[in-house]
């Protein structure tokens, strides 16, 4: 899981290097590979995220009871929701703006709500309602001034970087994971296959005439980020169980276990420590990827350093 989480912030890292520093952002090919990659890698850190709820609740409530657990999402929510503010200061936007972390923060605090009712009739219930909505194709907005409780709600559920409405059905998915096929064994070949038939789908609804709705997460573009994926899985599994491949796995693995200060660090360097050097979007392709090259490099040797000061701190 932590490999999965790895991949995820990895492709999320990849679209912000041309996002905040490269010049010409719409004619470069750049861009648009980095913006897909980006907008398929969300999903994957919601669906991990409502896995991660599942089996967190699993874990706690046992021996902390179902108040103690909804304390303890509820402190990680409160932390995610500050360091969600902080980006927001960092892209030079309002405070009121949601952000790929608020979406997460309010979708685990929503999931743990969920968890704690113990109704399957509930959850199917939500997640059919996430989907119908989802096909819907809402209208998403950048920003809302709210100036009544049904502004407030739109504010919730239809605005900002990754709509709560239109994002949470991965969270959804991802728990249902944890709840239904805990213990359930499969062989991971079917993994590229079952990722190749949501692709198709994908296809096919384009075909039939849906718009893609990257922003509103319609039925193309649902089934394309469910077949990256499994996709993704696939990877992550296959560097896991394979020698040659202990290396890679460690290394997603070391930034999966540190994918949030690693996302804050790079919003700051990229994008304020960026605009206030004057590089924010003024770089060519070449020294733009070098810039990734190198924050993915520094990044991973930080990341080693900090694991093996941690391991010799246990040792004394």
């Amino acid at each position: 899981m932590d490999a999965l989480r790895g991949i995820a912030i990895i492709l999320m890292l990849f679209e912000h290097a041309p996002l905040f520093l490269l010049a010409n952002r719409t004619l470069s090919p750049l861009m648009s590979y980095s913006y897909f990659f980006s907008r398929v890698s969300t999903p994957l850190f919601l669906l991990i995220a409502g896995y991660c709820l599942w089996l967190s609740g699993e874990r706690r409530v046992p021996s902390a009871g179902k108040a103690g657990f909804l304390r303890h999402v509820l402190r990680r929510v409160l932390l995610i929701f500050l360091l969600g503010f902080l980006v927001d200061f960092f892209t030079f936007r309002s405070l009121l703006f949601l952000n790929v972390l608020h979406t997460i923060g309010l979708s685990l605090l929503f999931l743990s709500l969920l968890y704690v009712s113990g109704s399957v009739g509930g959850y199917f219930l939500t997640l059919c309602s996430a989907l119908f909505y989802c096909f819907l194709y809402p209208p998403v907005f950048p920003e809302v001034f709210v100036r009544s409780p049904g502004g407030v709600l739109i504010w919730l559920m239809a605005s900002g970087e990754y709509p709560l409405g239109s994002w949470m059905v991965y969270a959804l998915l991802g728990f249902g994971v944890g709840r239904i096929l805990t213990g359930v064994r499969f062989p991971a070949e079917w993994l590229p296959h079952a990722g190749l038939a949501l692709v198709c789908a994908s296809l096919l609804c384009l075909a039939i005439g849906y718009p893609i709705g990257a922003w509103n997460s319609g039925p193309p573009f649902l089934f394309a980020a469910l077949g990256f994926a499994l996709w993704a899985f696939y990877v992550a599994t296959f560097l896991c169980g394979h020698r040659r491949g202990a290396f890679f796995a460690g290394a997603l693995a070391s930034f999966g276990r540190h994918s949030l200060p690693v996302y804050i660090v790079n919003m700051f360097l990229f994008s304020f420590a960026g605009g206030l050097a004057g590089l924010k979007n003024s770089l060519d392709s070449a020294r733009v990827l070098a810039a990734f090259v190198l924050f993915v490099c520094l990044s991973y040797a930080a990341i080693r350093w900090i694991e093996s000061r941690g391991r010799a701190g246990k040792k004394n």
